[in-house]
């Protein structure tokens, strides 16, 4: 059987998630990934990891909770967890002089790359199904390509994330799209046990018929 190896564009993900999914978005934030993951191979194929790529939000603090209680239950599920960072970008108006900080996800494409192309000098994976619609990530498509002709890459976009990556599209040697159903079917249990015994809630803010 041919190993799989999941490669998830966080961010890119939960914003795909919340275009496709309206008003009711939160309610598929609770997501399995490593469920997910074994929906999208085939039969003839076995999941030999899942790794999720995020960075840590930066405020306000109900988020950060959130978020937080997320990333735990997502690694109590079997998934592993890789982070980058946020940097304050200084925007300023140049017509009445004030000031502000934007922050900006950092490091996320670059880490999605190493991981991919180290997975396979180690020969880990046979095909490698990248969870995005960044086309900033065709380089390391391009590059495995060029040195291991044997492996295949996989696009799984999420939902609305396809439609300006035709690059992406030409250069993997297949794609397809989530669906939401898909989704709806992947969500983790209330609560999620830890290993240590410890119980991880559905943050309420995701709840159905949350405001």
């Amino acid at each position: 059987m041919r190993r799989v190896a999941v490669y998830i564009d966080g961010f890119n993900f939960y914003y795909g998630l919340k275009s496709a999914g309206g008003s009711t978005y939160r309610e598929l934030l609770w997501l399995d990934f490593h469920a997910l993951s074994s929906r999208l191979i085939r039969a003839d194929q076995t999941l030999a990891m899942v790794k999720y790529f995020t960075a840590r939000v930066a405020r306000p603090p109900e988020k950060q909770d959130r978020q937080r209680i997320f990333l735990q239950a997502v690694e109590a599920s079997g998934v592993q967890i890789l982070e980058g960072q946020y940097q304050d970008n200084r925007l300023e108006c140049r017509q009445c002089g004030s000031a502000w900080f934007v922050s900006k996800e950092k490091q996320t494409d670059v880490r999605i790359a190493v991981e991919m192309l180290k997975d396979a000098t180690l020969d880990r994976w046979d095909t490698a199904m990248l969870v995005t619609g960044d086309s900033d990530l065709l380089p390391p498509i391009q590059a495995l390509k060029e040195m291991y002709p044997g492996k295949r890459i996989l696009v799984a976009f999420p939902p609305d994330r396809h439609k300006s990556a035709v690059r992406l599209k030409q250069e993997a040697h297949g794609w397809f799209i989530i669906k939401l159903d898909q989704i709806r079917s992947s969500q983790l249990p209330d609560p999620v046990r830890t290993s240590d015994g410890y119980e991880l809630h559905r943050p309420r803010h995701w709840s159905v018929g949350a405001s």
